[in-house]
């Protein structure tokens, strides 16, 4: 019996989340985080911190100039370890954009590019697609991929 009240308080659990009413997609660069929120209830942006940017600005978001996704789970860890390495490297670049895609979040988007593995990063240049690797790298190859796919 306890592994069904389990079973149930799993699925109880994923209910909750799949009703909560915000999403978020972060975009990192030299500067800031920015945290893009949207109440999906309302379908309407919903403040959740310093620098907004609404969820409908992807598009323009990824349409100019060059730009990472990195497309993650929070489940994921090899998404985790990932994670603090993006982070440095988009430090480095100030002329790119890297954006970090919760796909749980995001499925949409993450479906618009076809995202079957996780973490998956894509290049984008003026919003095409240019490479696109699948699973982690260390941080001696994160930056030689951006060298290479960005020049």
């Amino acid at each position: 019996m306890k592994k069904n009240k389990t079973v149930l308080s799993y699925l109880a659990i994923i209910s909750l989340s799949l009703a909560l009413p915000y999403t978020a997609l972060t975009i990192e660069n030299e500067s800031a985080t920015e945290t893009v929120a949207m109440d999906t209830t309302k379908n309407a942006i919903t403040p959740k911190g310093k620098a907004e940017t609404p969820i409908a600005d992807f598009e323009s978001q990824i349409s100019q100039g060059y730009v990472i996704l990195d497309f993650y789970a929070e489940w994921c860890p090899p998404c985790r370890k990932l994670k603090p390495l993006f982070t440095k490297v988009a430090t480095e670049y100030p002329e790119i954009k890297f954006i970090k895609v919760n796909i749980d979040r995001h499925s949409g988007i993450a479906n618009q590019f076809h995202i079957r593995s996780y973490p998956t990063l894509v290049v984008l240049k003026d919003g095409q697609e240019i490479k696109r690797h699948m699973g982690f790298m260390n941080i001696a190859k994160l930056r030689t991929w951006v060298n290479t796919n960005t020049k």
